[in-house]
């Protein structure tokens, strides 16, 4: 019996083969295992995100006088399953882990690092797209439809920035085909049904810049004293 969950910070592999390709990351499920992080560069960069993530969350506080739910210690895992609505015994859920989500349910607040904390990134990191979005769909299936966007909070020792996600129902539908492919060819143990998608997240068929669905709404430099 497989009753098996997708976990939304791999949902840039699962729908696009960004890091891992499909077809890996479907072997990989179908074992059961979790493919190893043996790269000592990645598994520093990971710890240093984790200590990082305190102040992200810090700064996002400071900037909109609130203290957000589900952070740090008391972060909560959403699990939508069955997401297929499938109702057999074998089944895949969707699952995800905000860094913190506001107080009204609105805004999901996810933390990234960059070169070890010590830079941040020059444009919107695309590659974080299928999880945010992810997120912001699945939490907002599950409060019913009360998250409206994403902050993007990306710390670092020199500087810090925020980039505002609106929710983006053309994009989503789009995850959610790519999400939906990967699924049925897990449930089949069939990885022929895949297609290997291009790395790219621009085979995404619409226009983010056009849409306007994503900005930068705070950018601080920090300065020696």
């Amino acid at each position: 019996m497989k009753n098996l969950n997708l976990r939304s910070s791999s949902f840039i592999n699962y729908a696009f083969g960004f890091y891992t390709p499909r077809r890996e990351m479907l072997e990989w499920d179908l074992k059961g295992e979790t493919k190893p992080i043996d790269n000592p560069f990645q598994i520093r960069a990971m710890k240093k995100g984790v200590r990082m993530e305190k102040v992200g969350i810090a700064k996002w506080c400071s900037l909109n006088n609130e203290i957000p739910n589900y952070i740090l210690n008391d972060q909560q895992s959403f699990k939508q399953e069955d997401w297929l609505n499938l109702r057999k015994k074998e089944t895949i859920s969707l699952s995800t882990t905000p860094d913190g989500i506001s107080q009204d349910s609105s805004t999901i607040i996810e933390v990234k690092t960059t070169k070890m904390g010590k830079k941040v990134f020059d444009d919107f990191p695309k590659q974080y797209l299928a999880q945010i979005y992810g997120q912001m769909w699945i939490v907002g299936n599950l409060t019913r439809g009360k998250v409206k966007r994403a902050h993007l909070v990306n710390i670092s020792t020199e500087a810090t920035k925020i980039w505002q996600i609106e929710w983006n129902q053309k994009f989503i539908n789009y995850l959610i085909g790519l999400l939906e492919q990967y699924s049925l060819a897990l449930l089949n143990e069939d990885p022929s049904m895949l297609e290997e998608s291009k790395k790219d997240i621009e085979k995404y068929p619409g226009d983010l810049k056009k849409e306007k669905s994503i900005k930068l709404i705070h950018w601080e430099k920090y300065h020696e004293c």
